[in-house]
């Protein structure tokens, strides 16, 4: 399997919101990565995708909790209004998922909350060099 992507668009998305999508190819160990951006959509019943992805006054829009599950994953977006004055509890959003290749996965038990090294001769799964 290569890298796969999916692009949602969520109308009226809520600022703490907690998000799922259902997706068969992932897994409760697989490796995702979601970002967020708001989305312009045209008053036109039928429209030609992409519609734009921005950044307007709601900043720091930020994908967070992000939990692989048999099936899909779950998700938490968040974020502020740049001005004082703007309140923005609901917004149309668009949401990017990256579904990595499962065939090379890669992770370290680290033990040093500070640091962590990794090298480009590492195993797939390890420890940290000098621990064991």
């Amino acid at each position: 399997m290569s890298t796969l992507h999916w692009r949602i668009l969520w109308r009226h998305g809520s600022r703490h919101g907690l998000y799922t999508a259902f997706w068969p190819s992932i897994r409760a160990d697989s490796y995702v990565v979601i970002t967020v951006a708001e989305a312009s959509i045209p008053e036109s019943p039928s429209f030609v995708m992409p519609v734009d992805r921005f950044i307007g006054a709601a900043r720091h829009m930020v994908a967070t909790n992000i939990a692989p599950f048999p099936g899909g994953v779950k998700f938490s977006v968040h974020w502020d209004t740049l001005i004082p004055s703007g309140d923005f509890p609901y917004l149309d959003i668009w949401t990017d998922i990256t579904l990595f290749d499962a065939s090379e996965p890669s992770f370290w038990l680290v033990s040093d909350r500070e640091s962590a090294r990794f090298e480009e001769s590492h195993p797939s799964v390890g420890t940290l060099p000098g621990q064991h």
